[in-house]
Order: C-alpha cells, then sequence, then structure tokens
C-alpha cells in the first residue's frame, strides 16, 4: 500500500458537548461558524465551559486526513510544529499510538487548538487559535523526511506560507512523491489563485476541492496560467502513452479522473477551453495517436470535427469515440461496464472517415470549403494527396479540383522578407514522425541498430532527424553531446529531462515505435497501388487492375489489423 506523509496546521481538538447555546450568544458567536482567535480569547471561553463534558483528538484538515488513512492501514507520517506544552505533548503521542511517523517541531508559542463547541443539536462552533503551528517554515522541512514515502498530502490552510507550500512540493518532487493538495475552501482559492494555478501546473498531481473551489480554479486565464497551453492528467498519462497506448482525449477533468480509475491509464483531458494548436503541439510531442472522447450531441460532434481538423492537419492519426446522448464517460462506465465502452472504441471511426461523414451532413458549398481549407492547412506535403483522394472521393468531387486550389493558395503565399527586402524561407515544420523516431533514438541511443533494422532511419524526412540519427551511428554515447549543433543539444536535453517518463519502459517505447512503422509501410503500399490502378484505368488490361484490387484489398485488411 502506498506511504503518505501529511503537512499542516498541528492543532489538538477539543469537542465540547454544550447543555444550551447560550456561550454562543455570550461571546457573539455565529452557530456553525468557524474563527480565528487569539490565545486569550480562546482562554476565556474554554474556561466558560469548564466542567461539560469534552474530549481531546487530533485535530487540523492534514491531522485528521492522516488519521483517517492510519486507520485504514496505510502508512503514514505528519510534519507540524507544536509548542512546549503538554498540548503538544498530546498531539505527538496520540500521532505515535495511531502508527503515524511523526516529524514534529517544537515551536516558541503555545499549541494551536481548535475548541469545538457542539451544540444539542449536533452543529459545531469552532473557536481555532493556530498558535505554534504558524512557526513551521520551509527551513523545517528536510529532503530526508520525504525517505520511504510514496505522496504528500498539503494542507490548504498553510496557504499564509507561499514559501513552506512551494519548498514542500519541490522538494518531494525532487525526492519521487506524488503531490497531493486539499485547496481547503473557496476564500482560500479566490485570495491566492495566481499562486495556487503556478503550484498546481507545476508540482501537483492530485487536487482535493468541492465544486465551488474547482469552479474558481478553473476560472479565466492569468498572466501565469494558461489553460490552453496545458492538458489535464498528463503528467500521470505519459509512461502509458509512450508505452506506446493512444492518448485518450476528453473533455472534462472528471471524465479523465474515471477513465485512471477504471484502468485507462492514458487519459488526458483539456482544462476547460476548447481543444487549442497548443494543445496539440504538446500532446504530440509524447505521441501520434488519439483517441477522442466527446459526447454524441450535437456540439460534442461540431467540437470532434475540429479536434480532428487540428490533429490530422499537423500529421498526428486519431479515432472518435462519441458517446450515445444522455450519456458521458461516468454514467456509462459505471452503469454498463468497460464492455460497452470497448465496443464503443473499437467500432470508433477513423478521423478522415469522421469528418467525411459530418461533411455530407453540411450544405455542399460549406463542405467544399472546408475540405479546401483543411487541406490548404496540411503540414506534410505527403499527407496531402491521401486526404486530398479520401475528401473528393466522399464528396464526389474531382480530386483535381481540390489539388488546384491548394496549389493556387499556397503559391500565393509571399514569402516574408528580411531587412534587405530579399524573401526569407519559412520556417522548418517538424514531422512527428521524425520527432517520434529520434526521441526514442536519443532516449536509448543503444537500440539504434534495432531502428536500422525496422528501417527507422529511412523513413527520417527532415534533415535535421537525419544529421542527429548520423551523429548518433557515428559517436560513442559519452561524447556525441559534445558534437551537436545548439537545436540539436535543445533537443536531446528536452528527451532526457523535465516533462518527460523515466528511462525505464524501454521495450514499451520500441514496440510503439514498431507499430507506427509497419502502420507506416501499409499506408504507403496502398497508396501506391492506389496510384498504379488510377494510372492504369481505361487502359483495358482487366485482368492487371483486378490483380491491382486484390493487392490493395489485401493491404487495406492489414492495414485494419494493424491499427486495431
Amino acid at each position: 500500500m502506498k506511504r503518505v506523509i501529511g503537512i499542516g496546521n498541528a492543532l489538538t481538538d477539543m469537542l465540547v458537548n454544550l447543555e444550551s447555546d447560550s456561550v454562543l450568544r455570550k461571546y457573539l458567536l455565529e452557530k456553525g461558524s468557524m474563527s480565528l482567535v487569539d490565545s486569550k480569547l480562546q482562554t476565556e471561553i474554554s474556561k466558560s465551559v469548564a466542567g461539560l463534558p469534552y474530549s481531546l483528538s487530533l485535530g487540523g484538515s492534514a491531522g485528521n486526513t492522516i488519521r483517517a488513512m492510519a486507520r485504514l492501514g496505510c502508512g503514514t507520517g505528519f510534519i507540524g510544529k507544536v509548542g512546549p506544552d503538554t498540548t503538544g505533548d498530546f498531539f505527538e503521542q496520540a500521532l505515535a499510538n495511531l502508527g503515524v511517523k511523526p516529524f514534529i517541531f517544537r515551536g516558541s508559542e503555545r499549541s494551536g487548538k481548535c475548541v469545538a463547541l457542539i451544540s444539542p443539536d449536533g452543529e459545531r462552533t469552532m473557536i481555532t487559535h493556530l498558535g505554534a503551528a504558524l512557526e513551521l517554515t520551509a527551513a523545517d522541512v528536510r529532503a530526508d523526511i520525504f525517505e520511504g514515502f510514496d505522496c504528500v498530502y498539503i494542507e490548504g490552510y498553510l496557504v499564509q506560507n507561499h514559501e513552506l507550500i512551494e519548498h514542500t512540493a519541490r522538494t518531494a518532487k525532487e525526492r519521487g512523491l506524488q503531490v497531493a493538495i486539499d485547496l481547503a475552501s473557496f476564500n482560500i482559492v479566490k485570495e491566492n489563485l495566481d499562486f495556487l494555478r503556478a503550484l498546481v501546473e507545476k508540482y501537483v498531481d492530485i487536487v482535493f476541492a468541492n465544486e465551488d473551489e474547482a469552479k474558481y480554479i478553473n476560472s479565466s486565464d492569468s498572466q501565469l496560467y494558461k489553460k490552453g497551453e496545458h492538458l489535464y492528467g498528463l503528467q500521470q498519462a505519459r509512461r502509458a502513452i509512450a508505452a506506446g497506448k493512444p492518448a485518450m482525449l476528453t473533455e472534462g477533468y472528471m471524465d479523465v479522473v474515471t477513465l485512471h480509475q477504471f484502468g485507462y491509464s492514458s487519459a488526458v483531458g483539456v482544462l476547460g477551453t476548447a481543444f487549442t494548436p497548443e494543445q496539440v503541439k504538446r500532446i504530440s510531442g509524447f505521441t501520434s495517436h488519439v483517441e477522442l472522447l466527446f459526447d454524441g450531441d450535437g456540439p460534442g460532434r461540431k467540437a470532434a470535427l475540429r479536434a480532428c481538423e487540428m490533429l490530422l492537419t499537423r500529421g498526428l492519426s486519431c479515432k472518435v469515440v462519441l458517446f450515445p446522448e444522455g450519456e458521458d464517460i461516468d454514467s456509462l462506465l459505471r452503469t454498463q461496464g468497460t464492455d460497452i465502452f470497448e465496443d464503443l472504441r473499437r467500432n470508433a471511426p477513423e478521423g478522415m472517415a469522421f469528418c467525411v461523414r459530418c461533411l455530407r451532413d453540411m450544405a455542399p458549398r460549406e463542405a467544399v470549403d472546408w475540405a479546401r481549407e483543411f487541406l490548404r492547412q496540411v503540414e506534410l506535403p505527403e499527407l496531402v494527396s491521401r486526404f486530398a483522394s479520401t475528401l473528393s472521393t466522399g464528396l464526389g468531387l474531382a480530386e483535381s479540383e481540390l489539388r488546384e486550389r491548394i496549389i493556387e493558395s499556397r503559391g500565393a503565399r509571399a514569402l516574408p522578407r528580411n531587412a534587405g527586402g530579399q524573401e526569407t524561407q519559412p520556417p522548418v515544420r517538424t514531422n512527428p514522425r521524425d520527432r517520434e523516431i529520434m526521441t526514442f533514438a536519443v532516449r536509448y541511443p543503444s537500440s539504434l541498430p534495432r531502428l536500422r533494422e525496422l528501417g527507422a532511419h529511412l523513413v527520417l524526412s527532415a534533415a535535421w532527424a537525419r544529421d542527429l540519427w548520423q551523429k548518433l551511428e557515428e559517436y560513442p554515447v559519452d561524447e556525441v553531446v559534445q558534437h551537436l549543433d545548439p537545436r540539436e543539444k535543445r533537443f536531446w536535453i528536452r528527451c532526457r529531462t523535465g516533462d518527460v517518463p523515466p528511462l525505464d519502459n524501454e521495450e514499451g517505447e520500441f514496440g510503439a515505435i514498431r507499430t507506427m512503422l509497419d502502420t507506416l509501410h501499409l499506408t504507403a503500399q496502398s497508396a501506391s497501388v492506389s496510384a498504379a490502378l488510377r494510372q492504369g484505368a481505361g487502359a483495358g488490361n482487366f485482368e492487371a487492375d483486378l490483380e491491382y484490387l486484390r493487392a490493395l484489398q489485401e493491404t487495406l485488411e492489414r492495414t485494419h489489423g494493424e491499427q486495431h
């Protein structure tokens, strides 16, 4: 079982059972509220209820969470600060009695305490003095404290000390732990929005929040955080994606959570926005295969069409899984199970086939305009022919017409000019296939001979990729970096550090490359046979045409088998 260490305000709860609400009226306390008070007022209220039944227990947000986990049998620890008093002694001993490993520091103030006044109807009114808990600092949280733990749980009420929270999250991350945070309350999120957003994006794996807290942190962008540039759950999904599973893209946070709960570990989601080009770029750094999981209603289909357009024009492949109206990922998986979900995945159309279906439901002029604009955006020249053929067949148009318009459109674009008035070359676009092959080659240079056996070097289309491949073959691993140019060094660093999976899944990543290359070879063979058929059409050689058709059918069947 995972071992979790919590950090928070070390508070002892004093639970007092009131005979009436008179003490609340006397001190003008709103029933059911939580008030932060000084030590003097808390002591005065405590004396006023002396003699009533009471009990002591561990308190504080993180303390309560760790206590519950310990009782469930989880290995736990707790970081906090108490005062040099008997209340502090009680807190530390209570942790030990529960089997919680204590990392308790002693401050100069009296220990923090929450006096919970329980009315006869069960309503709790809490009077809290934080005391020594406020003295916990970043300097107290040493790296060795996290030894032997798998996750740190951070209490959101510590937000009064940004340095402490950030240091804890960063240090835990450096020690290989997952980071969880409880957002505490709506007001906490509202008053610390920019800090919490940056913290979540940079370090946090798990966020605990109620609906109001989640909605507020998912509001409009700030200068520090652009939702349209990130994908929810990518940090958790990247290992599965790198092992060859398709990225499963959803429209919401809870869909991602549900999918992971049901074992779909490659699920990611957009962050409360429409799918953006920046997110396409981000996901293409991990995979070239995406499954779109969208609602089957009108808006869902429209969003899926737009997502297909962005993925396909950039050179990625995709499938579209649409849910029946009235169902979403959570309801379908929980009420009908994974078998129905897997049926939807198996029967999901490829991205281009889905686009053609959508175009057939449009007005003819609208469909033609969409097709032309789509082809104009395709980044890889080798894809234009395949897409143009599919679109022209699906719309009943002459392929030549679509091609001519694309040539005219691209020919009409003027190249930018430099300061001397001379035309400059357009920026070089990175082929996702090149990037996927070279990422694996840089991460696992010893597998270069295996890649060569697959013919990986023969499909590299960009000069930078071919040059880098040559250097990897020419120089030993421990010397190659010194022979790389600045761009190649940046690529090398990105592949081996930062937001990438650990170097412990070589076979899984190699299998993904092999599948991608097999699919590519079959697709190329299909295109070659199709071209031969078009060239020989009308030549009167029926037997030759029949052989080509048989070859095409066999190739398509093999391609279909590879993709499923």
